[in-house]
């Protein structure tokens, strides 16, 4: 046994007793020289060691929060989420999900107990942070990471995914038309109108009726209270849309599916029906 006054390192902490001194770096009572765990982070002074992590001039045994991530290292702890060879209390991205911690923070956005520092997917709708990452897509204030309805239409993203449907670039998640029918997904929803077991947001024909959303849009041209796309007789005359078509019969401007007189003739199509009377 080697008595404190002839040891260079009287707590065993591989730190010298000259570099620790005798300050209370914890106000514990006991003098950096003789504590094992000199900022009282539960992290020991021999794994901390006297780098400067973030270069604040506090070397990490001294330091509260040694990678600056405003993140404390109590917090933190010595383990290694991501497993890259950094321990969390070191490592400015714990998770490695691209996000840094300092954005993150100990918050726990989807409750599932996992601080969003340390979770891939901090908001549970199954899109990774590390696909969603910081932007805010929809301005909400919100960022995608953190949204669970990114681009604002009222669709959750856990529904709309990271498809991009229309292919125009944009996941569905972040487009705001998923199907690119010019029909936007907050009108279309996910109902599934003709149940062929796509949701409107994603058919292009919703109704079935063998005419593009694009075409019909979201008017209500008999003003039943169901807007074209969804709406199997548009001009209501008893005439189906699939059969009418989008042909002008009598070329005044309106499609037979929106005409209720297709051939001009004075008679409404309600009254004439699809019979063909001379053959």
């Amino acid at each position: 046994e080697v008595a404190d006054y002839l040891d260079s390192d009287s707590d065993g902490d591989g730190i010298d007793d000259s570099v620790e001194g005798t300050v209370d770096t914890d106000g514990d009572g006991t003098p950096d020289y003789l504590d094992t765990d000199s900022d009282d982070d539960g992290i020991a002074d021999s794994v901390e060691g006297t780098v400067d992590t973030d270069g604040d001039g506090t070397p990490d045994f001294r330091d509260l929060d040694s990678d600056d991530d405003g993140i404390a290292d109590s917090v933190e702890g010595t383990v290694d989420t991501d497993g890259d060879g950094t321990p969390d209390y070191l490592d400015t991205d714990s998770d490695g999900d691209g996000i840094a911690d300092s954005v993150e923070g100990t918050v726990d956005t989807d409750g599932d107990g996992t601080p969003d520092f340390r979770d891939l997917d901090s908001d549970g709708d199954g899109i990774a942070d590390s696909v969603e990452g910081t932007v805010d897509t929809d301005g909400d204030g919100v960022a995608d990471f953190r949204d669970l309805d990114s681009d604002g239409d009222g669709i959750a993203d856990s529904v709309e995914g990271t498809v991009d449907t229309d292919g125009d670039g944009a996941p569905d998640y972040r487009d705001t038309d998923s199907d690119g029918d010019g029909i936007a997904d907050s009108v279309e929803g996910t109902v599934d109108t003709d149940g062929d077991g796509t949701p409107d947001f994603r058919d292009t024909d919703s109704d079935n009726d063998g005419i593009a959303d694009s075409v019909e849009g979201a008017v209500d041209s008999d003003g039943d209270g169901v807007a074209d796309f969804r709406d199997t007789d548009s001009d209501n005359d008893g005439i189906a849309d699939s059969v009418e078509g989008t042909v002008d019969s009598d070329g005044d401007g309106a499609a037979d599916y929106i005409d209720r007189d297709s051939d001009n003739d004075g008679v409404n199509d309600a009254a004439e029906g699809t019979v063909d009377t001379d053959g």
